[in-house]
């Protein structure tokens, strides 16, 4: 025996302390964050924000997750994200767009792109 212990102590301590909320670290950074805001579409209905949460903080500290739901409470498959800095919504546009999320039964390709760059074109 005498294995394991003594790890993932220590993370995350003093984070964001100043309030909170949603999904993430949140704060008074967050408003200026919301400058580079993510769309997150495509995604499988069955997915929450704790699914998702994992997958994208690979790429950067996310301040916040949100899926929008129906009135019923139902997933429309889609949501925003936001990122501590530009340069972590960058790679994760770079990185998330086009990619299958691992346990996503429709296997449809991942749509990430800024959400408040307006498209001229559709």
């Amino acid at each position: 025996g005498g294995m394991g212990g003594g790890m993932g102590g220590g993370m995350g301590g003093g984070m964001g302390m100043q309030g909170g909320g949603a999904m993430g670290a949140g704060g008074a950074n967050l408003a200026a964050a919301k400058a580079w805001k993510l769309f997150i579409g495509q995604l499988s209905y069955n997915f929450s924000e704790p699914d998702l949460f994992p997958f994208f903080s690979q790429f950067g500290n996310v301040l916040e997750l949100v899926l929008l739901r129906a009135p019923d409470g139902r997933s429309k498959g889609c949501g925003f994200l936001i990122y501590s800095s530009q340069e972590e919504a960058e790679a994760a546009i770079a990185q998330a767009n086009g990619q299958v999320l691992p346990n996503d039964v429709k296997a449809r390709p991942l749509m990430v792109r800024y959400a408040n760059v307006k498209q001229t074109a559709q």
